[in-house]
């Protein structure tokens, strides 16, 4: 037992002489000789290509490569893919190193050590609208309209009162200052027939229309001229006023234009009684 533990330390000496010779071989690589170093290249490194390589090994590290001191002191490093196995011939046996191991491909990675993808965001695009989709509302700018009504007439403040028919065509010349409110000047004419006498009014009026969506509101003070026939011709001239509600109607996006119905009053106050002029109307207008 005392032999073998004997031959064990000189083992050791002899490893830690040959190491300390490797050093001295390479700080005087110039003065040593091939043939002097060449006893002390015990150890041999297998590469992966089969190549092998003799000389002292000073290191053997799985993760950091091998390096080994050739007989003519040239150091030599090799990474831990090239080696395939190194022999220390004072104990007869071998190393062999592992080859580095390869990155986990993409798909073996986990999901949280996986790059997110980030999602495109929506564009949002703003189309202007067709040219030909009919406008819900009236535009800033002049509006030119013709109008056609008719309904009963009725004259009051008599002692008897009269009930007629009437029908009446108007024009309209205004200006829209923005999409709810605009005004316009209506001339018109109204013809009135009943069992008495015929009637012819000329309507002057000036307008204002309140705009509350499709729907409007539009009323005004004006002057009318009556002529009266039958049995007598007479003339006169009185205060008149107009009230109307009504609803658009939509056509053309292009040209702006749109109908537009609804119920109307015109009133004129003669010297004798007052006029009334309920009617129904349609009127186009472009806008």
């Amino acid at each position: 037992m005392a032999r073998s533990r004997s031959a064990r330390g000189g083992s050791g000496l002899r490893r830690t002489a040959r190491a300390f010779v490797a050093a001295a071989a390479v700080a005087c690589a110039g003065t040593a000789t091939p043939a002097a170093y060449a006893s002390d290249a015990p150890d041999t490194v297998i590469l992966t290509n089969g190549q092998r390589v003799r000389g002292v090994v000073t290191q053997a590290d799985p993760e950091r490569g091998t390096t080994i001191v050739l007989p003519d002191g040239t150091v030599r490093k090799y990474r831990p893919s090239e080696v395939a196995r190194v022999a220390f011939e004072d104990r007869g046996a071998s190393t062999r190193l592992p080859p580095e191991k390869p990155e986990k491909p993409e798909r073996d990675k986990p999901e949280r050590d996986k790059p997110r993808r980030e999602e495109p965001k929506p564009t949002v695009r703003y189309e202007a609208p067709d040219e030909d989709t009919p406008r819900l509302v009236r535009s800033r700018g002049v509006r030119l309209g013709l109008q056609l009504q008719g309904g009963p007439f009725v004259v009051t403040g008599q002692p008897q009162p009269e009930l007629g028919g009437q029908f009446g065509l108007a024009a309209r010349f205004g200006y829209q200052f923005d999409p709810s409110f605009g005004v316009h000047w209506e001339p018109a004419v109204s013809f009135g027939l009943d069992s008495i006498r015929t009637s012819a009014v000329v309507w002057n009026t000036l307008l204002a229309d309140v705009q509350l969506g499709q729907f409007f509101v539009a009323g005004g003070p004006g002057l009318a001229a009556i002529w009266q026939f039958n049995p007598q011709s007479t003339q006169t001239v009185s205060f008149a006023a107009v009230l109307r509600l009504g609803v658009d109607i939509p056509l053309q996006r292009r040209s702006g234009s749109n109908l537009s119905v609804g119920v109307e009053m015109r009133m004129a106050a003669p010297e004798r009684g007052t006029l009334l002029f309920p009617s129904l109307f349609l009127a186009y207008e472009l806008n």
